[in-house]
């Protein structure tokens, strides 16, 4: 912003405190999708001081090298912001497969709604609201997790049977898959 749009530093300076004390307790992946987020929903342009490009490309994935990192503008179709409903989502990606389906369920709670983690239940559920439910979500983010680059990862499994609770998170190569069915119906 420049002097000439109202630019208040008082203001400006007391943002940028309350957003560090908003984000120091984080880890490092959460401060990058709470920023990347926050980027989204607010239509915010990237650039620094002076108009100098800022690019985020220090906190990638380490499991995908392929592509862009998709925190960065140029990283693919982030247009996580534009979408208000599950079903808007789902309905621009046209998902054709379970995994798939699963994969933009994990997108809607990740990127657009920028949760930490999800589990398969959380998602099954979300798909049940639309009328896309998968036959067996299981089986979905196995193959997810199975995919070579791998889409999702386990981060957690409570209990011990196959039924127990786990946590998923998507990886880079997972949220650019999603994005690359997003720019496809572009």
């Amino acid at each position: 912003m420049d002097e000439s749009e109202g630019a208040d530093p008082i203001k400006e300076l007391s943002a940028m405190k309350s957003l560090h004390e908003a984000l120091l307790p984080l880890s490092p992946e959460g401060r990058s999708r709470a920023i990347a987020w926050a980027v989204g929903a607010l239509e915010v342009p990237m650039s620094g001081a002076g108009g100098n490009s800022i690019h985020s490309g220090t906190n990638r994935d380490t499991d995908s090298d392929e592509g862009e990192d998709a925190a960065s503008p140029a990283g693919g179709a982030r247009r996580s912001s534009a979408f208000t409903e599950f079903a808007d989502l789902l309905g621009e990606a046209q998902p054709q497969t379970d995994a798939d389906k699963a994969l933009v369920g994990g997108y809607w709670f990740q990127v657009v709604g920028g949760a930490e983690d999800f589990t398969s239940q959380a998602v099954n559920d979300k798909l049940k609201d639309t009328g896309e439910a998968v036959g067996n979500i299981t089986r979905a983010m196995d193959k997810l997790k199975s995919s070579k680059p791998q889409l999702v990862r386990q981060l957690l499994k409570s209990g011990k049977s196959q039924q127990a609770r786990k946590k998923f998170k998507l990886t880079t190569a997972g949220i650019q898959a999603v994005e690359r069915m997003l720019k496809s119906e572009a």
